[in-house]
């Protein structure tokens, strides 16, 4: 998608689209000096999660975008969102809605961070079937002080893989996944929650 547009507009372009986060060099409006600070942005979204448990699902989202700005060195400052449902007269639409802001609103209350403005489209169906739970969120965060570009992910031959956390081994591990929607299993199982305080953490951001 972004191959149609111009990702290097005055050359402030650190990190480019396609990774964990894109990261903008920030320049003074008026003396257009570089301030050695950057501006990072991801976008992000999972209607397999949201399909099994529209609240954890969200919450989940809210962890992965905080995640991803970790990944380029930044902290999180606001969110947007754009919910996408479908037809809200229906009741468990209106359900998913209702537990998809209250897992928004934890994961903000847990990451410090503040909702600033977002929209809605509803009564998305096709065929007379409503769509998922989609909601798509965008996080801006800030890299202060902007040094050099964040080395992002390269496997090479003989490197480790560290993993940071606890290790699930559930039944339902793998509830919302794209395997189990693959093996028709698509909104079925419990999704397990996200562990806020440890994103908090290991996001170096608030707890």
């Amino acid at each position: 998608m972004w191959s149609q547009y111009d990702h290097m507009l005055f050359l402030n372009t650190v990190t480019p689209p396609g990774g964990d986060a894109a990261v903008l060099r920030l320049k003074h409006p008026e003396t257009g000096q570089d301030t050695r600070r950057g501006l990072a942005l991801t976008t992000d979204g999972n209607h397999l999660w949201c399909a099994v448990d529209p609240r954890a699902g969200s919450a989940a989202i809210m962890a992965e975008s905080v995640m991803n700005l970790a990944m380029v060195g930044a902290r999180p400052l606001a969110m947007v969102n754009c919910l996408n449902f479908g037809n809200p007269e229906h009741p468990v639409v209106m359900w998913q809605l209702s537990e998809s802001v209250d897992g928004f609103s934890e994961a903000l209350d847990a990451f410090d961070v503040p909702c600033v403005g977002g929209n809605v489209s509803l009564y998305n169906e096709s065929t007379g079937d409503n769509i998922d739970p989609t909601p798509v969120i965008g996080v801006l965060g800030m890299v202060d002080p902007l040094h050099r570009r964040a080395p992002g992910l390269a496997l090479v031959e003989g490197a480790e893989v560290l993993l940071v956390g606890a290790v699930d081994t559930g039944g339902d591990a793998l509830a919302g996944s794209r395997w189990a929607a693959a093996q028709g299993h698509r909104g079925r199982g419990r999704f397990r929650p996200v562990d806020l305080e440890a994103v908090a953490r290991t996001a170096g951001g608030h707890s």
